[in-house]
């Protein structure tokens, strides 16, 4: 339920503090006790981009990380 969350709001995109909010508003909406912060974000993007395999993750989503938070970045045609 929270990853798929995550992975909706990693192609919204924004910044983390944006991010974090929105997942935690979720995670207590939903009566779960996780707390996001940005480490949280960033190893929920290396679980799925290397844990999983999923090497272009992110590419496929249309979006990069960056020191902010989350771009959006236009797919090649």
């Amino acid at each position: 339920m929270l990853s798929k969350k995550m992975d909706e709001l990693t192609a919204k995109g924004g910044t983390f503090a944006e991010l974090i909010a929105a997942g935690n508003k979720f995670c207590e909406e939903n009566g779960l006790k996780t707390r996001l912060n940005q480490a949280f974000w960033q190893a929920f993007i290396s679980f799925r981009t290397r844990t999983q395999g999923k090497k272009t993750y992110l590419e496929d989503l249309g979006v990069k990380v960056t020191e902010a938070g989350i771009e959006k970045i236009k797919k090649a045609a």
